[in-house]
C-alpha cells in the first residue's frame, strides 16, 4: 500500500478513498482503521515532500465502494479492468477523473460457454 499510495502522489491525485472490497486479502477492523489511515497519511506526506509536491492529497475511509464514490465528486469514472482492451477516455468537459483499482484476482462475470 505504501508503494501504491507513493505512485498515486506522483502522478497528482488530489484524493484516495480506501474501502474494503469484498477480495480484499487484508481485513482491517474497525478498531484499527483510524490507526491505519493515520499511518496511510504520514505515507502522503512523505511522498509528498520527496516529489516536490505543495498539496497533500487527502485520505479518507469508506464502508464500501458506493460510500466510497459518494464521497467523491462527479465526473469521469473508470473501474480498472486488466482484461479490458478498451482505453480510458475522459469526458471532455469534466474537471474531476475518478479511477477505481481493486485487490488482485479476476473480476466476477457472466461466462458463455458454446
Amino acid at each position: 500500500m505504501d508503494t501504491c499510495l507513493e505512485k498515486l502522489v506522483e502522478v497528482g491525485v488530489d484524493a484516495i478513498v480506501v474501502w474494503p472490497a469484498a477480495r480484499s486479502v487484508v481485513k482491517l477492523e474497525p478498531d484499527r482503521r483510524e490507526a491505519r489511515i493515520a499511518k496511510y497519511q504520514a505515507a502522503l506526506v512523505a511522498a509528498s515532500r520527496q516529489s516536490g509536491r505543495a498539496l497533500v492529497p487527502t485520505i479518507a475511509w469508506a464502508d464500501d465502494l458506493s460510500a466510497a464514490l459518494a464521497t467523491l465528486p462527479p465526473g469521469s469514472r473508470f473501474v480498472l479492468d486488466p482484461t479490458s482492451d478498451q482505453p480510458l477516455v475522459p469526458d471532455p468537459g469534466a474537471t474531476d477523473v475518478t479511477i477505481v483499482s481493486g485487490p488482485k484476482g479476476a473480476s466476477p462475470r457472466a461466462s458463455s460457454t458454446p
